[in-house]
């Protein structure tokens, strides 16, 4: 099973979502699975013996639940060939949660650091699996989108996938702090 940890944003970027989705679908992009939300990831996917999954989500909502809400700054959009997406600020309290899991994971579970796990770009990804005229193109009309200032990390996700494929995992925990 393959597993994703992240910061679930749909509420707050919901009308940010409707303009990238509208604008995947003119340009004849993959629009996400309806069941993952607009998110900030906290660890790259990684893959775990299936019958590890149950403990494993135990835990990280027992650790989930130990934390505090905390505000993200956004920094800016950013255009790359084959990826576009919302770049935040840097931000410590992401940083300790990102190392803290990358270092329980590594101990407990043997799951190694990807080479992005230690690369703090936290972003929301915007357009993704389309050529790179396509996440121009949708680019530019995400950049006439008045795009929020910070967004609040006060619900924690767990999401799984049977392949790791690209829009195909689902949240099946969230853990709301307050």
């Amino acid at each position: 099973m393959y597993v994703w940890l992240g910061i679930d944003l749909d509420s707050q970027l919901h009308q940010l979502k409707t303009v990238r989705d509208n604008a995947r679908k003119q340009l004849g992009m993959p629009v996400d699975n309806p069941n993952f939300p607009m998110h900030v990831s906290l660890k790259i996917s990684f893959e775990l013996a299936d019958d590890l999954v149950p403990q494993l989500m135990e835990e990280l909502c027992n650790y989930f639940a130990t934390l505090h809400p905390f505000d993200i700054f956004v920094d800016k959009p950013e255009l790359h060939p084959n990826i576009s997406w919302l770049l935040y600020k840097p931000c410590v309290e992401l940083q300790n949660i990102s190392t803290h899991l990358n270092n329980y994971l590594l101990k407990n579970y043997n799951v190694p650091l990807h080479e992005y796990d230690t690369d703090f770009k936290y972003h929301s990804t915007l357009f993704l699996d389309g050529t790179p005229e396509q996440i121009a193109k949708g680019f530019d009309v995400i950049t006439q989108y008045n795009m929020p200032q910070k967004v609040t990390a006060n619900t924690f996700c767990i999401g799984l996938s049977n392949t790791g494929a690209n829009y195909t995992y689902i949240v099946v925990k969230r853990v709301v702090v307050e």
